[in-house]
């Protein structure tokens, strides 16, 4: 029994593993878009709701993984000297699965400060245009004016 427990919690952290390989190439590539072709939201997009399906995968994972591990903690406690070269797996498994969960992390963070960067320049940019437009409007409107005499001068004086 304790060992069909073990074989599903490798698994599961298998599983996990490729998962955050997933995503983290799905950072890149948010990345690399944002760099390449930032107006190209329809890309973007797509790599969110993919991100977003990897993400909800890896919940399950750990949802599994922690009801599975639930059954079988106390099997491990007791009995190290049994399952020892399957606990070192586990722990193996873990530290990867950690180590890229960090990498994910930080991957997240830079795509997150790259949008924030990207939608504050398109504000900048558009507030630009709408001052622009204001300016070329002020200036059409005063040009508008030359050659009309003042009507509030009595030209007979």
């Amino acid at each position: 029994m304790g060992n069909s427990y073990i074989a599903i919690l490798k698994e599961s952290l298998v599983k996990k593993s490729v998962v955050l390989d997933r995503v983290i190439a799905i950072d890149e590539e948010l990345m690399k878009t944002l760099r390449e072709n930032p107006s190209d939201l329809e890309t973007f997009d797509r790599y969110l709701e993919e991100k977003e399906e990897a993400i909800q995968e890896l919940n399950q994972l750990d949802d599994g993984f922690e009801a599975v591990y639930d059954k079988v903690a106390e099997l491990l406690q007791t009995e190290k000297e049994a399952y020892a070269s399957e606990i070192k797996e586990l722990q193996s498994l873990t530290r990867e699965v950690t180590g890229k969960t960090m990498t994910a992390q930080n991957a997240e963070a830079r795509a997150r400060q790259a949008v924030e960067e990207f939608f504050t320049k398109k504000k900048g940019e558009i507030r630009d245009g709408r001052k622009s437009s204001r300016v070329t409007a002020y200036y059409q409107m005063q040009g508008m004016g030359r050659g009309v005499p003042p009507s509030f001068m009595d030209e007979t004086h």
